[in-house]
């Protein structure tokens, strides 16, 4: 909690991700409210969250960046369980299948072209790309897969809470190192090569020094 509350005074935090465990502990805090509300009715919950967002964002309401907003994260709360919902009926019906995916396309090329020039905040445009690659990859979820693809994926979601905690940490640090240089498209797709292969050994040292202390930890506790 104490790197969420950081923001508005000192704290002790050490900043690995801890904002972000913050939010979600606040967030995890009033999902039963949020749950309630979504079984009663949730496109009711979802227009209420939608207006609620926007008018944070568009009224610039908030003084504290969206991006680690805990008041903002409960529309992507809701979101998220919205989407889990709709999206798995929807892709049942092959035509909607199809525009989904076709407009999620269409949403990423054109934010990856005219991302500089849209009207709309960048806290929206993001959250329409996170919906539209979410909506592409859900789609690519029903094709079946080699077994050796699927071990290579749960190698990663095997080690995905460590990355979490080490990434930004990785891309700050790389990126204040390179502040100021400018780099073409072979250098920009090196650099993040670089910065996946260091997340991952730094992941795999993390989750080896914890098991090494669970081990200890567990002994410990057999002789007491």
């Amino acid at each position: 909690m104490d790197g969420y509350f950081e923001q508005f005074f000192p704290t002790f935090s050490l900043h690995v991700g801890e904002w972000f465990l913050g939010a979600l502990i606040m967030l995890y805090g009033i999902f039963p409210i949020l749950r309630f509300c979504m079984e009663k009715n949730r496109y009711l919950t979802m227009i209420v969250a939608t207006a609620y967002y926007l008018i944070i964002i568009i009224g610039n309401l908030s003084t504290i960046s969206p991006w680690t907003n805990v008041f903002v994260k409960i529309y992507d709360f809701v979101l998220g369980m919205f989407l889990i919902v709709e999206i798995p009926r929807a892709m049942e019906k092959k035509n909607i299948r199809i525009i989904l995916i076709i407009l999620s396309a269409i949403v990423i090329l054109a934010g990856l072209v005219y991302q500089s020039v849209l009207p709309t905040p960048y806290t929206i445009n993001n959250l329409l790309y996170a919906v539209a690659i979410f909506i592409l990859f859900f789609s690519l979820d029903n094709n079946r897969t080699s077994a050796r693809t699927d071990k290579v994926i749960e190698s990663i979601c095997g080690i995905s809470y460590e990355i979490f905690l080490v990434h930004h940490i990785i891309i700050y640090y790389i990126g204040d190192n390179l502040e100021g240089k400018v780099m073409g498209i072979r250098q920009i797709g090196a650099l993040f090569f670089t910065e996946v292969i260091i997340m991952v050994a730094m992941a795999l040292l993390v989750r080896k020094v914890v098991k090494i202390i669970n081990s200890h930890l567990h002994r410990r506790n057999k002789i007491v």
